[in-house]
């Protein structure tokens, strides 16, 4: 298509205001030191340019685009917003603040595990879990372990049973008996 074509033209307006939005985002996550989900997703790079870009390949850049900006964690306020459901949904937030989730980066890694972990179950039927399951998962080990620590340990230990019970989801009962 030629580049001087009506079409063209439309596209590349719209795509460099969506481009120009998605890098923002980007940039206050990079900032912030969080590698979120929606990050990982677009492969961890900035949008590019269009100057060099055919029509075709204009598509495609906007089809990635606007996966990104759809996705809840591809700002600040949606990673927030997700961290609040997961804290009211499982008791955490009785003892914990926003915070203390979002102020360490080591602790936002350990909440994009969890939150990786528990949209696989959600987007995977059959495998014996739900998303609901796995906030109950993370209740009932926040009601057993959380009176005592920090946010850190009950993350670990949630995902050490997250995957425990992924590892033994697939034997059978008798191999269940043995161990």
């Amino acid at each position: 298509m030629a580049r001087k074509s009506k079409e063209y033209r439309r596209l590349s307006s719209r795509l460099t205001k969506k481009i120009s939005k998605a890098n923002k985002r980007y940039d206050r996550l990079k900032q912030a030191g969080w590698t979120t989900p929606a990050i990982e997703a677009m492969g961890d790079r900035r949008f590019h340019n269009l100057r060099s870009m055919s029509y075709r390949e204009m598509q495609k850049e906007e089809r990635r685009v606007d996966n990104f900006l759809q996705a809840k964690t591809s700002s600040k306020t949606g990673v927030r917003r997700s961290v609040n459901r997961m804290m009211k949904n499982t008791g955490m937030d009785k003892k914990f603040k926003t915070s203390d989730v979002m102020g360490n980066r080591k602790t936002m890694a350990k909440y994009f595990k969890v939150y990786l972990k528990m949209r696989e179950y959600d987007r995977v039927k059959g495998i014996g879990r739900t998303y609901q399951a796995s906030f109950n998962a993370i209740t009932s080990y926040f009601e057993s372990h959380g009176t005592g620590g920090n946010v850190d340990d009950i993350l670990d230990g949630v995902l050490d049973s997250l995957y425990v019970d992924e590892d033994t989801s697939g034997m059978s009962d008798a191999d269940n008996l043995i161990e």
